[in-house]
């Protein structure tokens, strides 16, 4: 089980990094878009030092880690948010077909982390064709620098948002959960996540 969380402002994200941390406490990956939409990650799993931005910063994002069963000590390339191209992803979940992904595109670059493979399949299939392909569970982030789109998915993996933020965990009541098979795409104007497309899901059950 880990966690994700998003926020526009740094005393929110500062917030729900404190309350996802009982989701992950083996590592953690903060990623930060600034004006030019640029997308800067740091990773880490010291979490006795609170993540530092730049003051050009307008959306903070985060992926917080639990040991999986094939990775126990901390690596760079196998923690959170992972980056393929121009797009970067953090995932929060257990890709059940991760091996049967694998064989049936050997040409596709993974690690042994089942999450290192959702960005080279959205590159092959598109977004909706490779989230459909996915079974298991799964809740997502996905910033497309070339685009400037931040996207928010899942399928059995829980994404609770109060519109504007978002968390992995459930702050309070008034934080909703969002509608799985529905991808989200951030409104920069708005300050929200609006509905972008949807996609079929394979997963019952929650993480």
């Amino acid at each position: 089980m880990c966690g994700i969380i998003g926020s526009s402002n740094l005393e929110t994200f500062g917030y729900l990094f404190d309350q996802n941390k009982e989701r992950g406490n083996f590592a953690y990956g903060t990623a930060r878009v600034n004006l030019s939409s640029k997308i800067s990650i740091k990773k880490s799993d010291d979490f006795s030092k609170k993540p530092r931005f730049s003051s050009d910063t307008i959306v903070y994002l985060a992926h917080l880690q639990s040991p999986t069963s094939s990775k126990r000590e901390f690596e760079n390339n196998t923690t959170h948010p992972f980056r393929h191209g121009n797009k970067v992803l953090a995932h929060n979940g257990v890709l059940e077909n991760f091996e049967k992904l694998k064989e049936e595109n050997p040409e596709l670059n993974v690690n042994e982390v089942d999450s290192s493979i959702i960005l080279p399949l959205i590159e092959k299939y598109g977004l909706v064709e490779a989230l459909e392909k996915l079974q298991g569970t799964f809740g997502c982030w996905m910033y497309d620098q070339e685009t400037s789109e931040l996207f928010l998915f899942r399928s059995g993996s829980t994404i609770y948002s109060d519109g504007i933020n978002f968390s992995s965990k459930q702050p309070d009541d008034r934080w909703v959960l969002l509608k799985e098979g529905v991808i989200y795409r951030f409104n920069y104007t708005h300050v929200r996540y609006d509905e972008y497309k949807t996609f079929q899901t394979s997963s019952g059950f929650f993480i």
